[in-house]
């Protein structure tokens, strides 16, 4: 009897599962003997994946505008295989991705593209932060990639002024005057100061009342997120009539933007 050796090599593209393999054996001249064996091969599943983002860092405001980061997915193990995906991220971002799970992805190179969705949502305070991606194989929870996103959230300065709708109403020109009031909210990420602008239509006369929460000779400094009421007190010229607009603006202080 002899021993011997017998090396398989498989392709390199090759799918999983069983593959039979017969080896036969020959006597030399002048013999006439042959055997056969028959071997099993088991070709296991191989994960192997790949995630790029087309951005790895993101600059921003908090200003409620969606940012989306395109995540390229591919498949470089030898089946198609779907993955489950979560993102992880401080729980203020809200953060998400913009489904559960990929499609089916081919095996031997093929991909799928995902987003990673940023929604800015007012108030984030200036930071870093950092967005991770994770994607498990159905197939396998074992094997899983994360890919992070650098997130820079710059200092935010954004002023909401109310809208008040007084169509409904009417007034007499050369008649006393009148107040109204309406909210402006700080929906920056840091504390701010506003300049309350008026622009007045030709026969109305307007000018921001002092009040115990808005004085315009000196704005009190807001914090995020909050809100103060703005006195206007005003009055129409003898003889004017139709339909006036009454523009309401502020201005950041810190920032110089209109809102």
């Amino acid at each position: 009897s002899a021993k011997f050796w017998a090396e398989f090599t498989a392709p390199t593209e090759i799918s999983p599962g069983l593959t039979e393999v017969t080896i036969l054996a020959s006597g030399q001249s002048p013999a006439t003997a042959q055997n056969t064996r028959k071997i099993d091969i088991d070709v296991p599943q191989v994960h192997n994946l790949t995630i790029v983002a087309s951005d790895e860092l993101i600059t921003a405001k908090a200003d409620m505008i969606t940012r989306t980061v395109e995540m390229e997915l591919t498949n470089n193990g030898n089946a198609p295989e779907r993955f489950d995906l979560e993102v992880t991220a401080d729980w203020r971002l809200e953060a998400s991705v913009s489904q559960p799970m990929t499609e089916e992805i081919g095996a031997f190179g093929d991909s799928s593209t995902i987003y990673v969705v940023m929604p800015m949502p007012y108030g984030i305070r200036p930071d870093t932060y950092y967005i991770t991606l994770k994607a498990t194989s159905q197939a396998d929870s074992n094997f899983f990639l994360t890919e992070q996103i650098e997130l820079v959230v710059e200092s935010t300065y954004l002023i909401n002024v109310e809208d008040v709708n007084m169509s409904g109403q009417t007034f007499q020109g050369g008649a006393d005057s009148k107040t109204i009031s309406f909210e402006v909210t700080n929906n920056g990420n840091d504390f701010d100061e506003f300049l309350i602008e008026l622009d007045t239509p030709v026969g109305m006369n307007a000018h921001v009342k002092a009040s115990n929460q808005y004085d315009p000779a000196s704005p009190p400094s807001v914090e995020k997120g909050a809100s103060v009421n703005v006195t206007i007190e005003y009055s129409f010229d003898s003889g004017t009539n139709g339909m006036l607009e009454l523009i309401v603006s502020a201005k950041s202080v810190q920032s110089g933007e209109v809102s």
